[in-house]
């Protein structure tokens, strides 16, 4: 993964936990180009991240969404 791609997910990652809640989804379209596997991966990595330093609202809140867009995402890759 080039570093520009994984600043632009983590600065995604970084407006989805200061958006108001139920705009993350708004913010998502914004950011379709985005909305991918690797986002995914790296919303885990950074969830996983937040757990270790003991930050379990934030790291719950990354872990579902990443949750949803994972079924999503598999849910479109299996449509014709």
């Amino acid at each position: 993964m080039r570093q520009q791609h994984l600043q632009a997910y983590l600065q995604l990652i970084q407006q989805l936990l200061t958006c108001p809640s139920g705009e993350e989804w708004i913010l998502l379209r914004q950011h379709e180009n985005l909305v991918n596997p690797e986002l995914v991966y790296i919303m885990e990595q950074v969830a996983s991240q937040f757990m270790n330093d003991g930050q379990i609202q934030q790291a719950k809140f990354l872990h579902n969404l990443a949750g949803q867009l994972h079924h999503i995402l598999a849910q479109a890759s299996q449509s014709p």
